[in-house]
């Protein structure tokens, strides 16, 4: 069984992670949700990588969500920092 390290909740079987915001340079925001992102094309009912339902909330650590500050790939742009992730 793989478990989101930040909601606890089953992968497999988790409708959404429960972590709604994001703290991205001082700034709380909301995250982008599955099929509202700009640069991905969705392909089926579930995330590919993380496995959440249609719209909703990325596990973090997931290989598509959108940075909700700059639209590019969360993981890699270079927003995310060793801050809280809860608002």
């Amino acid at each position: 069984m793989a478990v989101c390290l930040d909601c606890r909740l089953d992968l497999l079987h988790a409708p959404s992670c429960t972590l709604s915001e994001l703290r991205i340079a001082g700034e709380v925001m909301p995250r982008v949700r599955w099929g509202s992102e700009r640069s991905w094309r969705r392909t089926n009912q579930r995330c590919y990588d993380c496995n959440v339902a249609s719209r909703g909330t990325h596990h973090l650590g997931c290989d598509i969500e959108e940075c909700p500050s700059c639209g590019g790939q969360l993981l890699s742009c270079g927003y995310l920092t060793d801050e809280p992730w809860e608002a």
